[in-house]
């Protein structure tokens, strides 16, 4: 597991990945084991790499694809985006990350928003050992982690906006 010390402080990467095929649209999202509520895919942005570059590292880690449009949209930075109570929980869950106080992961993050396009019949999802990931429909997100549900529906208005000036 990697530690601080090899991510960008404070900054990670959310991608909401939008898969469409015969008129339907849907969001691939992802749980760790343990956890009560599902969450965008993202990551964390190493040292020496661009934040563009960990977006389209997460995206193809997710997907299995490399060449894919993905736009960033937005950057998220309100100072309640998470409930620290939810990070803890999923600390506590997962034995990969060992106690330090305070954990680096409990420290209060901003977020850089991306959004792909993709054909969700041709893709292969990856999930990691201890998460489960799942296709939800458009219409029918869950509640979701921080304030995932709200860079969803930015990510929608910017689409909807841009399709609005074509």
């Amino acid at each position: 597991e990697k530690d601080a010390e090899n991510f960008l402080p404070s900054v990670s990467v959310d991608c909401i990945i939008f898969g469409f095929h015969e008129g339907i649209l849907k969001i691939l999202l992802s749980k760790f084991d343990g956890n009560q509520k599902w969450m965008l895919p993202g990551g964390f942005v190493y040292l020496d790499e661009n934040v563009n570059d960990a977006a389209y590292r997460i995206l193809s880690k997710r997907t299995g694809l490399n060449e894919i449009y993905l736009k960033q949209f937005y950057l998220f930075g309100d100072t309640g985006r998470v409930h620290p109570d939810d990070n803890k929980h999923i600390l506590t869950v997962d034995a990969n990350h060992p106690e330090k106080d305070p954990h680096w992961l409990l420290r209060r993050f901003v977020s850089v928003g991306y959004y792909a396009l993709v054909e969700y019949s041709k893709l292969k999802i990856k999930a990691a050992d201890s998460e489960e990931v799942q296709w939800f429909h458009i219409n029918e997100v869950p509640e979701l982690y921080g304030d995932h549900n709200k860079i969803i529906e930015k990510a929608v208005n910017s689409i909807r906006s841009q399709i609005n000036t074509i």
